[in-house]
């Protein structure tokens, strides 16, 4: 059965309850709660300036510049994401000391570079956190929550994910949240490094990496 992900905005937050995503998982639901932290489902219209804030943080843009320009750049565009393929998913962690948004992330359907080159994952999956809630062991149970939580609500299976090499907190935290590196590519990718050569057709400065292609496969 295929997945059912939202296609817009949410009319109001919804909290991930202990009940909602499988017991293994929900016990990482409960210990994000115990140090403050909650796990919403869907994205209302009010918190998209916080996720054009993360999208616009510098690590954010070396990675993911996509995010800042195409995805999260405002309300009107993340809209159109969110309705983009047969939806998103998208989970938001919220510090519940000052209501501030730390991190959020999504699933949806697979696009065709990983259809390609994970032809065994159906979805795709994403999460970004706030640089001030980076290094703090939040990424790899918010990465199972956001995966576990697309199975139950969303009925998405066969997860997958692409990463770059060169940015190893992402790439670690993936495989500590029990994903697997299926495939490597050498590619080039925009960087802010301006020491970088410069591309004239795209008008950005490009650097050598590696792209890793992951499956989660317990989401199977």
């Amino acid at each position: 059965m295929a997945a059912q992900f939202p296609t817009t905005f949410a009319t109001e937050r919804y909290q991930l309850g202990l009940g909602d995503i499988a017991p293994k998982h929900s016990m990482l639901l409960g210990a994000l709660g115990r140090c403050g932290y909650a796990v919403e489902v869907g994205l209302v219209r009010e918190d998209v300036s916080a996720l054009t804030e993360i999208a616009g943080q510098p690590g954010t843009r070396e990675y993911c510049p996509r995010d800042i320009e195409e995805r999260w750049t405002n309300e009107t565009v993340a809209e159109q994401q969110l309705g983009k393929d047969g939806g998103r998913g998208v989970f938001v962690l919220r510090n519940m000391a000052n209501n501030a948004i730390a991190g959020f992330g999504w699933t949806g359907k697979s696009g065709n570079d990983e259809q390609k080159n994970l032809p065994m994952c159906e979805n795709t999956f994403a999460i970004r956190l706030h640089e001030d809630s980076r290094g703090q062991g939040l990424a790899v149970p918010f990465s199972k929550i956001i995966v576990a939580g697309s199975m139950s609500i969303f009925r998405a299976r066969r997860i997958g994910l692409e990463t770059w090499a060169s940015n190893n907190a992402a790439f670690n935290s993936y495989l500590k949240a029990d994903a697997k590196a299926i495939k490597a590519i050498n590619a080039k990718r925009p960087t802010l490094d301006t020491s970088k050569p410069f591309d004239e057709e795209r008008g950005k400065h490009m650097t050598e990496d590696t792209r890793i292609y992951m499956n989660y496969g317990w989401s199977a």
